[in-house]
């Protein structure tokens, strides 16, 4: 494949503006993103109240209400539930989730979590909310 010199240019310059170095991201800071679900408004509400006010977590999101489907001792549930969105540095993970599961109503919690960078400011921030 040919480029244009000029193409090749910009596309460096595009590279420097998001921060790309050697055809990958550069990590300011690292934090995880944690979904899991609640039965309802309240629960989730609490969990996060907790979550923020222990420090185990900078942000959590109380979603909108979603319907789900899965299966549960073999049989198949449709429920309404809230989404939550934690987020946290990774290295709180494990009092994160035990925490999570403490408060939890029910026996075995949603609990998927991505790990992703940000940007220099918003990692501090992290960093500093969720200070020991």
């Amino acid at each position: 494949m040919m480029f244009r010199c000029d193409a090749v240019v910009e596309l460096r310059t595009l590279a420097k503006m998001w921060n790309y170095v050697d055809g990958g991201p550069m990590l300011h800071h690292s934090l995880i993103v944690v979904t899991t679900t609640f039965p309802d408004r309240e629960s989730a509400k609490t969990v996060a109240s907790i979550l923020v006010d222990t420090r185990l977590a900078a942000c959590v999101h109380v979603g909108e209400d979603v319907v789900s489907w899965y299966r549960w001792n073999e049989t198949v549930h449709v429920d309404h539930e809230v989404v939550v969105t934690i987020k946290a540095i990774p290295e709180h993970h494990d009092a994160l989730y035990q925490c999570v599961c403490n408060h939890h109503p029910y026996e075995t919690p949603q609990w998927v979590v991505v790990q992703a960078s940000t940007s220099a400011d918003y990692g501090a921030w992290m960093r500093h909310e969720t200070r020991s």
